[in-house]
């Protein structure tokens, strides 16, 4: 199920998108992408606690109906490896997203990230849908393991 934040008009190739794959050990798997103006960043797997997607998903109702922050976030499981946030969001939809993909790697001895962040503004249309979206990944069932158990 694939959870797609759109720019808008000035940015139409740009988006940020996770596409949860499956829920293991309660836990939700996807994959990401994040596009902007020719740059792509891209993570095969990527988990997040199923807690957070549906923290996410009530703090982004809230926001749109008014009553939230406006401000609201999702990170993945490892730190810093996949981060979607969304500044001054308002009930019409208007706000800013800035997405972030990296992988932690050993180069030359030292510890680096290779990180691909983009920011844009928002489409203000197109958030039923997410939310719709959202709400299907926490139905999601776990998945089954090797041995044939959830």
């Amino acid at each position: 199920m694939e959870v797609r934040l759109l720019a808008d008009h000035t940015l139409p190739d740009a988006f940020a998108a996770v596409d949860f794959k499956r829920i293991v050990a309660g836990d939700c798997c996807a994959e990401a992408t994040v596009q902007s103006r020719e740059f792509c960043g891209h993570l095969a797997e990527v988990y997040f606690f199923r807690c957070d997607v549906a923290r996410f998903a009530a703090e982004l109702r809230a926001a749109l109906a008014g009553s939230g922050s406006g401000d609201l976030g999702l990170e993945s499981m490892s730190p810093g490896e996949c981060v979607l946030r969304i500044r001054s969001l308002g009930p019409g939809g208007e706000g800013d997203l800035e997405a972030s993909l990296g992988r932690l790697h050993l180069a030359t001895g030292e510890w680096t990230w290779d990180r691909t962040t983009v920011a844009f503004p928002l489409s203000p249309g197109g958030w039923d849908d997410v939310l719709a979206d959202l709400d299907a990944v926490l139905n999601m069932e776990d998945a089954p393991t090797d041995d044939g158990t959830a």
